[in-house]
């Protein structure tokens, strides 16, 4: 049971870590897309690769 929470826990910091990641670059990322409504789709590409 310990190793499941463990792991849980591992992921969900992971999340916010790349999250993080995502946010810092965002706004050089929409910069060279030219597009402020492809927002979301940064996010959405990112956790989905």
């Amino acid at each position: 049971m310990l190793v499941i929470i463990l792991t849980l826990m591992l992921a969900q910091m992971m999340a916010a870590i790349e999250g993080t990641v995502v946010s810092t670059a965002l706004p050089t990322i929409i910069g060279d897309l030219g597009r402020r409504d492809l927002y979301t789709w940064v996010f959405t590409s990112y956790f989905i690769a």
